[in-house]
């Protein structure tokens, strides 16, 4: 049982070095608190769902250690989606409990794999530029992590198992993957294991000392409000989603795809240094991208006189995820405003397209003096924690805000990560 975590890191493809297992469900539960008021967040704050939606959480992971890819195509919206459609096909409105347990499970997936891409895309490729001398293979981060978060937050509780076997075995069957009910529920009683491990690791001092010895950056800038992509950033960001995601099991699937988040936070921070992480203008999408459509162009940047900058541009995890990074291809110049236009074509997998265009204003100079509040309410300092958009909408409001502090703070609006896809290089 003790190396059972380090068999679970050490056992898993990139997309699974994230967070761990008692961190998602620990993210589950944050986003409740950034729900809205409405039908979606009463149905997952309903206490009898709560199994449900933490199994669901855990489930992505299951089939790592076992060798099984049920655990990769999981984390994933074409997978996702196949179940969202046989949801939808299944239960017509108003949902029976059966129906919204299933609701549940399907959004506890989408947690796990929106809160892994937050997670890599920013707070991962920090912690590899701070604890640089750190060795990354020969110690599990999501397991360190994990007992370094569980120490300061409070350990989670494994749920008893609920997870429908017999419908996840047809979707895999259909997707091309064969899968039996005996792996999937062993992968999960493997998770339940780990949740324990951690919890117990994380009351122990000496081995969460450890633990945070090998990542000295990545365990002590986990609760850190002004650091993009940990868990209470991972929360905020996936309550929007949630919000995507309801809408579009529920038949809504006309409208296109919007951005719920966007790093540095409030549009200020962004570093100069090209070869710092944090010079990355960081946005995530509502819906999974098609890494096709992005192509020259369709994102821009342009400096306070309108020319253009040159930026390379590219989904952090390739076809059809969530997270896009927009680098320079040299040094940002300081107390400088720039303009990110994101143009029409970015297409999703469920074949809805960007059509019109959407503008930010992201500076190298810090936030106003008045600007002291992040989205949680902690100090923002230099404007590079979570940033995400009111209600799961378009960010018009947002970038009308970050316009008008831009103009308020001065006369003029003053590489890669371990993606498989392609790079759109931009200078328009």
């Amino acid at each position: 049982m003790l190396a059972l975590p380090l068999l679970l890191a050490l056992t898993a493809t990139p997309a699974a070095l994230a967070n761990g297992q008692s961190t998602h469900v620990w993210i589950s539960h944050h986003a409740l608190e950034h729900l809205p008021e409405g039908e979606l967040k009463d149905l997952l704050t309903d206490p009898g769902l709560q199994q449900m939606l933490d199994n669901g959480t855990m489930f992505p992971d299951g089939g790592y250690p076992l060798g099984d890819d049920y655990a990769e195509i999981a984390h994933w919206e074409p997978f996702q989606n196949r179940y969202r459609d046989w949801i939808a096909a299944r239960c017509p409105a108003p949902w029976t409990d059966e129906c919204e347990e299933h609701v549940a499970f399907l959004l506890g997936m989408a947690s796990h794999g929106i809160a892994d891409q937050t997670y890599d895309a920013l707070y991962y490729e920090r912690g590899k530029q701070y604890d640089h001398d750190s060795d990354f293979g020969a110690h599990s981060f999501d397991q360190a992590t994990d007992v370094a978060f569980m120490a300061l937050v409070g350990r989670v509780d494994y749920p008893e198992d609920w997870v429908p076997y017999d419908t996840l075995v047809g979707l895999y069957a259909d997707y091309g993957h064969a899968v039996d009910e005996d792996t999937l529920a062993t992968g999960q009683n493997l998770l339940r294991i780990a949740i324990l491990w951690v919890g117990n690791a994380s009351e122990d001092e000496a081995l969460t000392a450890t633990e945070s010895a090998y990542f000295p950056w990545m365990t002590s800038h986990l609760d850190d409000p002004t650091v993009a992509g940990n868990p209470p950033c991972e929360g905020e960001v996936l309550a929007q989603y949630w919000q995507s995601v309801y809408r579009r099991l529920q038949g809504d699937m006309a409208f296109a795809p919007e951005l719920i988040a966007s790093f540095p936070t409030g549009g200020f921070g962004l570093e100069t240094d090209s070869d710092l992480v944090e010079s990355r203008i960081s946005l995530v999408f509502s819906q999974a991208i098609d890494q096709d459509s992005l192509a020259e162009g369709v994102v821009q940047v342009t400096d306070p006189d309108g020319a253009p900058v040159p930026t390379s541009a590219w989904l952090y995890y390739g076809d059809n995820s969530h997270v896009l990074h927009v680098a320079p291809q040299q040094d940002w110049a300081p107390d400088t405003a720039y303009t990110v236009t994101v143009g029409a074509g970015l297409r999703t997998l469920d074949g809805q397209e960007t059509t019109g265009t959407t503008t930010l204003t992201v500076s190298t100079a810090a936030p106003p003096a008045d600007d002291t509040e992040d989205s949680g309410g902690a100090p923002a300092e230099g404007g590079k924690g979570c940033s995400t958009a009111p209600g799961g909408g378009s960010l018009v409001g947002l970038c009308l805000a970050l316009l008008a502090q831009a103009a308020s703070a001065g006369g003029r609006p003053k590489r890669q990560g371990r993606s498989s896809g392609r790079s759109a290089t931009s200078a328009t």
